[in-house]
Parts: structure tokens; sequence; C-alpha cells
């Protein structure tokens, strides 16, 4: 059974709340000396900013080291709203082949704390993706075909309550612990017409789930 994710847009939104006012959160995001502290998948990275012109039509670029690999991501602002929204094109200049995105970062006064909602939004460029599923002695094997190009298999045992957990085992072409990778997966059977994918993305010692609905049409 294989599972395609076309290359037509699919949004990821992340919501995370912090115990900080609007203000200094979105400082955080758009000084370099602010940015440069948090901006990496771990502690190990060194990250440069060489540029970061935070106006409509202004443009990014961050490098990010780790082990004597850069990785180095760039684009250009579309939105600027302080301390309100940010939207920005994403790409990763040393790896092209994955296409552009638009990420939209909408920040929410909550009462001294602030809530961020961040939006990803493939863009037309970006690489189709499969996962194949296929049965092994008494548990599922799955191989996920990613546009970051690798090839991470995961195993799950046993569906337990409408949900099958699939565990990382290996990966096929990650060169380092470093590199990006999806390294688990929930999917959860709502019923005959609705699925849910809770899929875990693993950078360095950094992991973030991003969530996917999927509907039947009829």
């Amino acid at each position: 059974m294989a599972t395609p994710q076309a290359a037509t847009p699919i949004a990821l939104k992340i919501t995370r709340t912090f115990p900080a006012p609007r203000e200094k959160v979105y400082h955080a995001w758009t000084e370099a000396e602010a940015l440069k502290k948090w901006f990496a998948p771990s502690e190990k990275f060194v990250t440069r900013i060489p540029q970061l012109d935070v106006r409509v039509g202004g443009s990014y670029r961050v490098e990010m080291e780790l082990e004597g690999k850069v990785h180095i991501v760039v684009g250009t602002y579309q939105q600027v709203k302080p301390p309100e929204k940010l939207v920005f094109t994403w790409k990763w200049e040393t790896e092209p082949q994955h296409g552009e995105t638009v990420v939209t970062i909408e920040l929410f006064d909550r009462g001294g704390k602030t809530e961020i909602v961040l939006t990803t939004m493939n863009g037309p460029d970006a690489m189709e993706m499969v996962t194949v599923y296929h049965p092994d002695g008494e548990s599922i094997l799955m191989t996920h075909y990613c546009s970051m190009g690798n090839q991470p298999r995961m195993r799950a045992k046993a569906l337990e309550s409408g949900k099958l957990t699939f565990r990382y085992v290996d990966a096929a072409n990650v060169k380092s612990p470093a590199d990006p990778r999806m390294s688990g997966l929930v999917l959860t059977f709502t019923d005959a017409d609705h699925l849910g994918a809770d899929w875990t993305h693993k950078m360095g010692s950094k992991e973030e789930v991003g969530h996917f609905a999927y509907t039947r049409k009829k």
C-alpha cells in the first residue's frame, strides 16, 4: 500500500505558547543577534546570520554549521506586520531539490504570554513524497521516500485504540545523525472517512510533530 503526497500546496501548522510578551517574541524573530541564539536544530550548531532585512521584499540568509557542514536557508519577506505577523519564503540553498515553501508566523497576545502559530505551505516546485507500507512478519514495515532525499524506515506492531504507531528503524541516505529526517508516524483511524497523520521530524536533537488530517472524497 502506498500513500502519495502530491506536490500541490500542503499546509503544516504548529502552535506553541511562550512565557514572554509578544514584542519580545517578535524581536527574537527579527533581530539577527537574538535570532542566532536559538535558530538551530540543537546547541551543537553554530548559527550565523549575514543578512536579515525584515521588510516587504527584503531577504534573509541563515547559515547553520555542524562539524564542518553548513546548512544554508534563504528567503524573502512577503508580509511584515510588527508585532503580529511575518510571512516569508523558505528555501534550502544547500539542498535546492527540496523546493520552496512559504512560512507564516502569527503572534497572539495571551495576557503576558505569546501564542505562536507557524504555518508552512509547500510551493509548486516542492518534491513529491511517497510512503510505502507492507507486512513484515507480525508487523507492518513502512518506507518513506522523502522530499529531503532520504528514505527512513519505521515499524508498527499492532493497531491499538484506532492508532498505528510507527517507530524509527533506520534510514538510507542519511550521512550524519544531525541530518534532517522523519523519525516517527502515528496514523489515527477516526472512522471510515477520516484519517489523521502525526509525523515527527528530527534534525539533530530537536524534534517537531506536524499533524495532517485527511477526509475521503465522495
